[in-house]
This record gives C-alpha cells, structure tokens and sequence, in this order.
C-alpha cells in the first residue's frame, strides 16, 4: 500500500516508473500526421457560407416577464399560479384591456355632424287681427291681441345751405314841382307819379296844388319815392312825369336836381323750398333714431309693429324767415314717437291656428320658419285692425 501511494504521488509529479519518457515522447512526435503547406489560392472555389446560428425564440412568458417585471412588487402573490403562468395571466389581462380601451375609443370618441337638405313646401296666407292696448290678456278664438303702446321722445337740429335768391337794394329818392292847370286841388298821399320806361314813383305825402292858368300855372313841390329798388330809378333833372290819371293839360311835373338813392345786388335767401327740404330731411333722421329707441327699450320677446309707427311734431324753429338774406338755414325738432308691441308667441299661436288645415300630410309646420309681418293699418273705436302676412316654410317628417 504504501508503494502504490508513493507511485501515484510520482506520477502526479511527472515521474514514471520502469520507462523512459524522453522514448516516449520521440514515439508520439512520429505518430503525428503530416501537415500540407498553405497554398496561396485566391479563387472563391473554397469560400464556404458563415453558418450563424441564432439564439432561441424566447419563451411566450419571457415578453410579457419584462413588461411587468417593474410591476411585480405591485401585484398580489398568487400561490397556486408558477411564476411562469402568473406572468402568462398578466400579460394575457393587459392584452385585453388594450383591446377594450381601443374599442371604446373607435366607440364614443370619433364623431360627426350629418346635414339632412330637405325641400321646404312653401304656404302663404293672411290672418285678420285687432290690437287692444286696453284688455288685459288676448283672446285668440275672436282673434284679438293685446298690445302694448310705447312712446320716445326725440330732438334734434340741422343746418344746411340756402339756395333761394334775392334782389335787395335801395330805392331812389327826390323832389319834383307839380305845374297845375285848373283850380285848387289836393292829391293824397301815395299818388302814383309817372316817369319813363314805366318808372313809377308816389307822393311821400299828401300834396295841396294851387290853382293856375295855361299861361299861368301853380306850381307845388313834392316829395317822391320810387316804388322799388334799383339805379334806374336815379332819374337825371328835368325828366317830365304825369301825375296818376290827369292828362299833361291838367298838369304834370319835372325834377329839377337828380333822383339819388336807388340801388340793388343779389343775395342768397330763405326760400320755401328750403324750409321745405330741411324739414324732410331732419325729420328721417329723427324718425330712425325713434324707430331704435323703441325697438332697444322692447322685451327680446315682444314684437315691434312698424305699421303703427306714429309720429307727432311738438315743435319746429326755423333761425330765419322765407325770404331773409342767409348763407344757411338751422331747423330745431323736437317728435313723439309711438308705436304698438305684442308677444310674439301669440301672435305664432294665431298663425299656426290659421294654418293647420292647410298643412299637407307628411310635412310639419315649425314656428321657426314662419315670417311674419303686418300690413293695413286701421282704426276701429280702441281696436286697431291689422293683416298679418305668414309665409310658413313647411318641412318634411324627418326621424332624426
């Protein structure tokens, strides 16, 4: 036994015993085979393909092991499941949840809007009714509504250009001497003394003539005004005039210094037409601004008839007169406005009353495609009579 442990021990240490291990070692170098010199060979005749060989497909569980591995230490344990299974279970629940949640996506999120065009029928109609702004509520079977009658004041002012034309001046002025033929006798005040081209003049006063003869005549000096403006009265001296009617063997008169005096221009004045036109225009202004303060100070639910519009001057101031020389003319208004209001509600309930004999089958009469409005206006006592024109857009049944 203890040759055998110490041969072992020798051979552990690279001994051999009974051989020679230098014989050994010659013996093995011969048993080596022959090993051919590397040729060098460019060809492509011993290229062989690389095989590669890729690794396993991973199990079903290992995919959805590494989505949840973060999440494992929030799951609860379940002991009757393997590890493997309770990923499987997971991974099979989150799938599920994918699919519901896109699901209810494609269900509830996309939407659209659908128009639906349909072709109206049109129906017109008239619809007699009273207003009376005095009842308390309407009566719809005899067709009377109550109305309510609203009232504004406005005011305003407006300047414009005057267009009239004048001519205004001066008249010509002067002494004449009366010879008279005849007895005494008195001429009143404005008698009309004659001059050339129809120039006409009048006594400033009245005149008492004295007697005279043809050989002999009276004479009397007189004061005369030209019956109108202008430079052609400005009579040089020694024109010869006729008095009134008398003949010239009567008497007649001459002036013995120049008429002075007389002058005219043209200017721009009031006219009629001015007046006239300043108050049209002032008024329209007036009555749209009425027309919105009752229409701003309405409820969103009343309806505004403009057919009972109704206005009233209260005052009217012109700054000049017809006929005064202006460059421009100011008008001063002040207007009562008035106008009736109903519910437009009741009014639809006439309407559609009126109306439902007339509605074909198949088509539905909405409040919201009737348009309404009024016309011929008239008074009855405290009633006040209108027609109401409805012209309804009937709408085909549709099942939305």
């Amino acid at each position: 036994e203890m040759a055998e442990e110490d041969s072992d021990a020798s051979e552990k240490l690279g001994f051999v015993i009974d051989e020679d291990v230098a014989q050994e070692e010659k013996e093995a170098e011969r048993e080596l085979p022959e090993i051919e010199p590397v040729r060098e060979d460019h060809s492509l005749e011993n290229v062989r393909p690389l095989e590669m060989h890729l690794p396993e497909r991973e199990k079903p569980g290992a995919f959805f092991r590494k989505i949840f591995l973060p999440f494992s230490k929030f799951t609860p344990k379940l002991s009757f499941l393997e590890s493997g299974k309770r990923t499987i279970v997971f991974g099979f629940t989150f799938f599920l949840l994918l699919i519901a949640s896109g699901f209810s996506w494609w269900w509830f999120i996309p939407k659209a809007e659908v128009t639906v065009f349909v072709s109206p029928k049109r129906q017109d109609g008239r619809v007699s009714v009273s207003l009376d702004p005095e009842i308390e509520s309407s009566n719809f079977s005899e067709r009377i509504l109550k109305a309510e009658k609203v009232t504004t004041t406005v005011s305003g002012d407006k300047t414009r250009s005057t267009t009239g034309k004048k001519v205004v001046g001066d008249k010509a002025y002067g002494e004449v001497t009366i010879y008279r033929v005849g007895t005494k006798l008195t001429l009143p005040k404005a008698t009309v003394v004659n001059g050339p081209n129809s120039l006409k003049f009048s006594l400033n006063e009245e005149v008492v003539l004295a007697s005279g003869s043809a050989g002999t005549p009276g004479t009397t000096k007189a004061k005369v005004t030209a019956n109108d403006i202008g430079s052609q009265y400005n009579l040089a001296s020694d024109t010869t005039f006729t008095v009134g009617n008398y003949s010239t063997s009567d008497m007649e008169a001459k002036n013995e210094t120049s008429f002075t005096g007389g002058n005219s221009r043209e200017i721009s004045a009031v006219s009629e037409e001015d007046q006239k036109t300043l108050t049209i225009e002032l008024e329209q202004e007036l009555l749209d601004s009425a027309k919105g303060k009752l229409k701003k100070d309405i409820s969103p639910d009343a309806m505004y008839i403009d057919e009972s519009f109704d206005i009233k001057t209260t005052s009217k101031d012109f700054s000049k007169k017809v006929g005064d020389e202006a460059d421009s003319l100011k008008l001063a208004i002040t207007l009562e406005a008035s106008a009736f209001v109903v519910d437009e509600k009741e009014v639809l309930v006439i309407v559609s009353t009126a109306f439902n004999n007339k509605i074909p089958d198949g088509f539905v009469l909405r409040n919201e495609q009737i348009d309404i409005s009024f016309d011929s206006i008239k008074t009855d006592g405290k009633l006040f009579k209108f027609e109401i024109l409805a012209e309804a857009n009937l709408l085909p049944v549709v099942d939305t």
